[in-house]
């Protein structure tokens, strides 16, 4: 994810435009969003996992 980001900040700074962290899924490839989906569902899985063991009550 960190990379995404970072790729988008540079392509922006090449462009002349002010960095910014707002990166659009319509601009990613098939293949990224679906690592970023991915991604987004492992870390879910850890915070409920976490929050079962806490009884933080966040699901």
């Amino acid at each position: 994810m960190l990379g995404l980001r970072l790729a988008h900040q540079v392509e922006q700074l090449r462009n002349g435009e002010a960095p910014d962290d707002l990166v659009r899924p319509a601009d990613l490839s098939a293949v990224t969003r679906a690592s970023l989906r991915e991604a987004f569902r492992a870390v879910a899985s850890v915070q409920r996992r976490i929050a079962g063991e806490l009884d933080l009550g966040v699901r």
